[in-house]
């Protein structure tokens, strides 16, 4: 198996983040969360980005139920 070393500035790239949204929202979009987070999707994105580069992102209570 090969390792990957240094990957994490990658993950949190806004271009990342954005296509990982695409693919989250399949099949979800009618959805009020997925509406509400895609109503202001920029600033979403952006803050997320910043959460994920200061290593202070944790994941909401939603998302904990959701599993």
């Amino acid at each position: 198996m090969k390792t990957y070393k240094n990957l994490y500035p990658r993950i949190h790239t806004f271009v990342n983040l954005y296509f990982a949204f695409l693919s989250a929202r399949r099949g979800k979009r009618n959805r009020v969360a997925v509406a509400g987070f895609e109503f202001d999707l920029e600033r979403n994105l952006w803050q997320l980005q910043e959460e994920l580069q200061q290593h202070s992102y944790r994941r909401s209570l939603y998302q904990l139920l959701r599993l």
